[in-house]
C-alpha cells in the first residue's frame, strides 16, 4: 500500500526546493468537507521571527520525502508565490 506519514510533519518540516531549503513549513490547510490537502504555508527568511515571510504553496506542488516536504517548483518560482499576512491564513 501507500506509505503514509504524520500529519504533523507538515507543521515543522523543511521545504526543498531545487534541493536546498527553501524554508519551513508552519500549517496545513484541509477542505472541511473532503479532508483533501489544499496547500501548505511556509515560513521564510527572517531571524526568530522578524521579517520573515509567508507563502502559499499548493499541495499539488508538494511532497513528503522522509522528514521533508519536497516542492516541485525552483527556488525562483517559489519566491514568486503569493504571501499571506500571518493571521490570514485559512485564506480561500
Amino acid at each position: 500500500g501507500e506509505a503514509l506519514f504524520p500529519v504533523s510533519l507538515l507543521a515543522r518540516a523543511k521545504l526543498i526546493a531545487s534541493g536546498e531549503q527553501a524554508g519551513t513549513c508552519v500549517d496545513a490547510m484541509a477542505g472541511e468537507t473532503s479532508g483533501r490537502l489544499a496547500y501548505l504555508v511556509v515560513s521564510e527568511g527572517g531571524l526568530a521571527g522578524v521579517g520573515e515571510r509567508f507563502r502559499r504553496l499548493d499541495w499539488s506542488h508538494a511532497r513528503v520525502d522522509r522528514d521533508q516536504v519536497v516542492t516541485s517548483l525552483d527556488r525562483d518560482r517559489f519566491c514568486t508565490l503569493p504571501e499571506l499576512s500571518k493571521d490570514q491564513w485559512p485564506a480561500r
